[in-house]
């Protein structure tokens, strides 16, 4: 995997970077993304989501359902939250369906939680700075989504 670092010191810098992102993926993708509680994850989702879908869709936090599905054309973005699954197991039967989709975009808060079985397109670790700065370490299997930010 291609791994860079990133620095950002306020929210909108950060909300920016989501978005540009957001445009180098389209379907068969599979996000993971890491970091404590309260760090970015949602925000960092709404983000990317929200572009990608012309913010047609309320992106929310998916914690109490787990999984939010969102259509655009024929494609079917999963927007999941694994804080609350406590195994391996419980959180890769949530998702066995959505990986079988032909067309498909998974976006997962807590993917660690998945890396066991699952090796991700691009995985966002997510980190602290102060508190509204974040350092943000991606690992893609594509240099190409690397090359975005030189």
């Amino acid at each position: 995997m291609f791994s860079a670092i990133f620095f950002f010191n306020n929210y909108m810098s950060f909300n920016k970077f989501s978005i540009i992102l957001s445009r180098c993926y389209l379907f068969n993708t599979i996000i993971f993304l890491v970091g404590d509680f309260g760090i970015g994850k949602t925000f960092f989702s709404k983000g990317f989501l929200g572009n990608i879908l012309d913010y047609n869709y309320n992106i929310s936090s998916s914690s109490f359902s787990k999984v939010n599905v969102f259509f655009l054309n024929d494609v079917c973005f999963y927007h999941s939250d694994f804080y609350d699954f406590i195994s391996f197991e419980d959180a890769y039967s949530k998702l066995s369906t959505c990986l079988d989709e032909k067309k498909k975009f998974l976006l997962v808060e807590w993917g660690e939680k998945l890396l066991q079985k699952i090796m991700p397109d691009l995985c966002v670790y997510i980190y602290v700075y102060t508190f509204s700065s974040r350092i943000i370490i991606i690992k893609s299997k594509h240099i190409d989504v690397l090359k975005l930010f030189l």
